[in-house]
């Protein structure tokens, strides 16, 4: 699966750069540069994700406030991740539930995995 995700990366990196040189005959507009933008967003980010199938069932999680955001927690549990980032209220009101992943903010994120 990684093997196949590092191709579609290569993929979409070939098409940003296809799309970049080309806009004369493809066209060029805010439609398209939003696409263009997004594809180059979505090659940066594919290097960095990881499938995994939730099981059946799905593993224990903390009880969430919206059940639209248990999938989330399943996945985080089943990836066992380092952290759950998100801007989700429900989903960051259970931040410091024990026996799970942190579930942190973006700038929470960045000040504790990523600075020095």
């Amino acid at each position: 699966m990684k093997a196949q995700l590092q191709a579609e990366n290569v993929f979409l990196r070939e098409e940003v750069d296809r799309g970049a040189k080309h806009a004369d005959i493809v066209g060029w507009s805010a439609p398209m540069a939003r696409v263009l933008e997004q594809a180059e967003l979505l090659a940066d980010y594919l290097p960095w994700v990881q499938v995994v199938r939730v099981p059946v069932p799905p593993p224990a999680v903390p009880r969430c406030r919206d059940p639209s955001d248990v999938a989330f927690l399943h996945v985080a549990a089943t990836g066992k991740a380092r952290a759950l980032v998100s801007g989700d209220r429900d989903l960051l009101a259970l931040a410091g539930t024990t026996g799970f992943c942190p579930i942190v903010d973006l700038d929470s994120f960045c000040r504790r995995f990523l600075e020095d």
